[in-house]
């Protein structure tokens, strides 16, 4: 019993030792490059108070700028890995992004234009299979991953001297993407890497936004169909006043729109095999 035993302990710590050489550690910044322009989802265009010389009007701002993207921006990103063999590997991708390319301005004929800032933050994890081979010190791979994550947004409105701040409630996000990846061995356990590829395709629906801030009047002052949005894939069973109008005291509901990003993203980074 006892020599049993040995031998199941024995061929533990050998194949716990054979499966550690194989397991690696990645870090690698990097940026984003919007490769296309999307549509701006309409989350928040609203009623502005004017001055028409006599007196005031309403007028519906315009915000929405044809050039809109939050693809580009940084990445910071990091991997756990397996080498299953010469030519495949599994790996554990975390991955956090940030928009760099924040203000876009409104373009139209016979529109009160205005502006908008936009910070778009997202936290992934994804899967990611790796295949590639190795020749001397040197290996080209083809990765390809897709994940879940979450995203934090803030979109500012600017009409005139109107500042509106709004935040949107956390909401999850997919993506997907592939590339190439070249790295060349320093060492048997650190590597130096490059890769670039189409990595990023976020797909983001936000369900609420609501009012933070505001230069002219104070956000508490506004009704409550001003300050909060709720985004509905159908809109049913609005609460109206008297009058049949949109009830005040109720949020303004509105379809929901998915925020795209499409970019071409590039980085360098260290890859660590600390048992090799």
């Amino acid at each position: 019993m006892n020599r049993l035993l040995i031998i199941f302990l024995l061929q533990l710590i050998t194949g716990g030792l054979a499966f550690s050489q194989g397991v690696y550690f990645k870090l690698f910044p990097g940026y984003s490059f919007s490769v296309s322009r999307e549509q701006m989802p309409d989350y928040l265009t609203h009623w502005v108070r004017v001055s028409t010389g006599t007196g005031f009007t309403y007028r519906n701002a315009n915000l929405i700028d044809p050039e809109f993207s939050v693809a580009s921006g940084v990445n910071l990103g990091a991997a756990a890995g397996y080498e299953v063999n010469d030519l495949l590997a599994v790996e554990l991708r975390l991955s956090g992004f940030a928009n760099t390319r924040k203000q876009f301005e409104a373009a139209g004929r016979d529109l009160m234009n205005g502006e908008t800032e936009w910070d778009f933050r997202s936290l992934s994890v994804m899967p990611a299979i790796v295949f590639g081979k190795t020749v001397n010190k040197t290996s080209l791979n083809i990765y390809a991953f897709s994940g879940i994550g979450a995203a934090d947004l803030r979109v500012t409105t600017i009409t005139d001297n109107d500042r509106r701040r709004f935040e949107f409630d956390r909401a999850p996000l997919f993506s997907w993407g592939f590339g190439l990846e070249f790295c060349y061995a320093l060492s048997r356990k650190l590597s130096l890497f490059a890769e670039a590829g189409i990595t990023s395709s976020y797909y983001y629906k936000p369900d609420r936004a609501h009012l933070v801030s505001s230069t002219l009047i104070p956000a508490e002052d506004f009704m409550t169909y001003q300050k909060e949005f709720v985004y509905r894939d159908e809109i049913t069973n609005i609460s109206t006043d008297p009058y049949g109008m949109t009830d005040p005291n109720s949020p303004d509901t509105r379809l929901r729109e998915t925020l795209r990003s499409n970019s071409l993203a590039a980085g360098i980074g260290i890859k660590i095999t600390p048992w090799k």
